[in-house]
């Protein structure tokens, strides 16, 4: 009976650590799935608190894109009109396939080329005519306002402007300065063909910006001086 009582004892103290492992598991587990709820919140908040950063952003950004639209862009140069400088072609092909051909003149600056790029990222219901008259937020008008906007937004040029532009063939950025001439850069002399490749702020951007690099060098343009 003795040796009866032990071997009981014995299985009850197994079955009581067994049961506590399991208690212990379960705790483990159930902390453990807490710690993953409430990291997936915190992911799910974060990506909404982007999202309502891209949306701002965007706004924010298309407010500044209908402005330069008004208050940039610059018409294209008349016959004659020597002010302006000699008349230079330039061919653009969008990230969209789209390709449209301007003329500027060479003493228009280098932002009335991004300007007028810019524009073309409008979409067809935002009408010129209601575009606005003054920047947005009170900012300053021409070129110091817009380099002001850039410098308080916090980004760089390429982000603030949402793309690059760069010459066809061979493969070569025309960065944006303020008050630079568009005659003054070598790749525009004589007119040229020009590619709008996109920038994101993601992480994704440069793989996009990649593709539209190598698509940009099977492009069929080349610079008119060739």
């Amino acid at each position: 009976r003795a040796e009866q009582d032990r071997a009981f004892e014995e299985s009850r103290r197994r079955d009581a650590e067994r049961a506590l492992q399991r208690a212990q598991q379960e705790r483990a587990a159930a902390e453990e799935k807490k710690r993953a709820a409430e990291a997936e919140a915190r992911r799910a908040a974060e990506r909404r608190k982007a999202e309502e950063a891209k949306k701002l952003w965007e706004a924010h950004r298309m407010s500044w894109r209908r402005w330069i639209r008004r208050g940039l862009v610059v018409r294209e140069p008349r016959p004659g009109e020597a002010v302006r400088g000699k008349t230079m072609r330039v061919g653009i092909r969008m990230p969209d396939g789209r390709r449209v051909v301007r003329f500027f003149g060479e003493n228009d600056t280098v932002t009335a080329l991004y300007a007028y790029v810019d524009s073309l990222f409008i979409p067809p219901e935002y009408v010129q005519d209601t575009d606005p008259v003054s920047p947005p937020e009170g900012g300053s008008a021409g070129e110091d306002g817009l380099a002001g906007e850039m410098q308080k937004s916090g980004k760089s040029v390429d982000k603030w402007w949402g793309f690059k532009i760069v010459l066809a063939y061979p493969r070569k950025e025309i960065e944006w300065v303020p008050e630079k001439r568009i005659g003054d850069i070598d790749a525009l002399k004589g007119g040229a063909q020009v590619v709008v490749e996109p920038v994101a702020d993601e992480d994704g951007a440069q793989g996009k910006a990649k593709a539209s690099a190598e698509d940009a060098d099977d492009d069929e343009y080349h610079t008119e001086s060739e």
